[in-house]
C-alpha cells in the first residue's frame, strides 16, 4: 500500500481458488479486513484482470520498441 495509485493492494491472497479475496484496499475503496462476495468480488476482479491486462500489453510494446532500436543499432542504420 504505497499509495502509487497502481491499483489494488491485496494483504492476503486466499489459499484456494474458491475462497474470496480477503483484506482488500486500493481503488476500489473497500475497507481493510472487509471480505468480498459474490458479485461484488467477480466485478472487482475483472477489473482488476482488465487493467494487468492494459499494464501487459504497454510493457510488451515497449520491449518490442526497445528490441527494434537494439536491432537497428546493430546493423547501424
Amino acid at each position: 500500500m504505497t499509495g502509487g495509485g497502481r491499483g489494488f493492494c491485496v494483504l492476503k491472497l486466499p489459499d484456494k481458488p474458491d475462497e474470496p479475496v480477503v483484506e482488500s484496499a486500493g481503488r476500489a475503496g473497500w475497507s481493510v479486513g472487509r471480505e468480498s462476495a459474490g458479485n461484488a468480488e467477480l466485478a472487482q476482479l475483472r477489473r482488476q484482470a482488465a487493467r494487468i491486462e492494459a499494464t501487459l500489453r504497454v510493457i510488451s510494446r515497449r520491449i518490442e520498441f526497445l528490441q527494434s532500436n537494439q536491432k537497428q543499432a546493430a546493423v547501424g542504420v
